[in-house]
């Protein structure tokens, strides 16, 4: 019955959809056929060699990096919902063993110089910080500044 006429439109709402996985096992194997496309789907980076005066170019597979986005993608999820996976208790499991999978792939290839070093850091949340030291005193000053109330006129 369509209530859009009677003031009840809310009640045409269908919040959600049913879940897609219905158990950990199913989610698990949904996520081992993403990381089976990410192998077989390497991203393909042309070279270019020199040789003889001549140039020659070859067709290089590079690593695709793992991603908690590219996952979702693959398998039809918002972040968001991925993530409500996640909080379920009977889920957390897979999606922590998900999650270590996808940062040890990024990881290791970021180590072995295959994937971009500091993107991979940024990514994963790694950072390196060094203490500044300086001879010189820095003063800063802060002005506040406060709005003006809008006058008619």
């Amino acid at each position: 019955m369509d209530r859009s006429n009677t003031g009840e439109i809310w009640k045409n709402v269908n919040v959600g959809r049913p879940m897609i996985f219905e158990t950990p096992l199913d989610l698990w194997e949904a996520a081992k056929s993403y990381f089976e496309w990410v192998e077989a789907n390497p991203l393909r980076a042309e070279k270019s060699f020199h040789y003889e005066g001549m140039v020659t170019t070859h067709d290089e597979p590079r690593l695709r990096a793992m991603t908690i986005h590219g996952l979702n993608v693959f398998l039809g999820l918002s972040s968001t919902t991925f993530h409500d996976y996640c909080k379920r208790k009977e889920f957390s499991s897979i999606c922590n063993m998900i999650k270590d999978i996808i940062y040890e792939q990024k990881f290791t290839g970021a180590a072995a110089g295959v994937l971009t070093a500091s993107i991979i850091a940024l990514d994963l949340g790694l950072k390196e910080t060094k203490p500044v030291e300086n001879d010189e005193s820095i003063s800063i000053s802060v002005t506040r500044v406060s709005k003006r109330p809008k006058t008619d006129g």
